[in-house]
């Protein structure tokens, strides 16, 4: 029972440093799995200390904060995956 347990333990930590390091092919889950991992303090909300450990956040942060309260909640930290860029090149359109 305690070999189970502690494969279970492995794998939960396995799981979460891959959550960790999504990209941005990442699903919501992945995400959801990053956002934990980023909030040091476990309040449920990104600070911007806490999003300044990520580079592609610290630029986004002020435009991602949809509510404007100075935090990122868990929604608005993964809807920033549903944004996408418009194309650089007008060909592409």
């Amino acid at each position: 029972m305690r070999m189970l347990a502690a494969l279970f333990a492995a794998g939960m930590i396995i799981a979460s440093a891959a959550g960790a390091q999504a990209t941005k092919g990442e699903t919501i889950e992945g995400a959801e799995a990053k956002f934990a991992a980023l909030d040091r303090n476990k309040d449920q909300r990104l600070s911007k200390v806490e999003a300044s450990t990520e580079d592609e956040l610290t630029g986004q942060f002020a435009s991602l904060d949809t509510n404007f309260d100075g935090y990122l909640s868990k929604s608005e930290y993964v809807a920033r995956k549903s944004r996408q860029p418009f194309p650089s090149n007008s060909d592409e359109y």
